[in-house]
């Protein structure tokens, strides 16, 4: 839902529109951050402030079906999707955008989901991540826990129990009241 687009002086920037928000009873809700669109001209610029969104949700899989097949799932739910081949891609991504969640498979080349968890771990990243494996075995479960993991879910993943642990686990990823997925 759209709370507004603002026309600011760019010299005064972000402080106007917190005011704005804060005069209104908006400060501190969960908007997301405003985006500057880059138009200026003769020292004004648009700001659009959005709420309502549901979260971003990483999904890191190295087959390039699944994470389509995901993608698109989630897209459906209302989801902004980021899509990830490597653990080496993701982890250069979250240094400059963190997701508010990770869906993560466990075994990949190269890195693997347990080599993700212990890379945000050393980061010191916190990010609830969602395991997903089509390779269960024995110990893995309590490893991915003891790493961090927030839920470790078996593939082929049921899509009602995808969305409940998204729903419980990352925040903001409820639908808002009055809202269907």
């Amino acid at each position: 839902m759209i709370i507004g687009i603002f026309l600011f002086d760019a010299r005064c920037g972000v402080p106007v529109i917190a005011r704005f928000l804060a005069t209104r009873g908006l400060a501190g809700k969960s908007l997301v951050k405003p985006r500057y669109n880059g138009l200026i001209k003769n020292g004004w610029a648009w700001w659009l402030v959005m709420s309502g969104g549901k979260s971003t949700i990483a999904v890191l899989d190295d087959e390039s079906k699944m994470r389509a097949a995901l993608g698109r799932l989630l897209g459906t739910h209302g989801y902004t999707v980021e899509l990830f081949e490597t653990g080496e891609d993701f982890l250069e991504s979250v240094q400059h955008h963190l997701p508010d969640c990770l869906l993560l498979d466990l075994h990949m080349p190269r890195t693997t989901g347990f080599d993700v968890l212990q890379a945000m771990n050393s980061m010191r990243i916190q990010l609830p991540a969602i395991v997903v494996t089509g390779h269960d075995e024995p110990g893995n479960a309590e490893r991915a826990y003891e790493l961090g993991a927030a839920a470790y879910l078996l593939k082929p993943l049921d899509e009602s129990i995808l969305v409940d642990a998204i729903e419980r686990i990352c925040p903001g990823s409820a639908p808002q009241s009055g809202q269907s997925p």
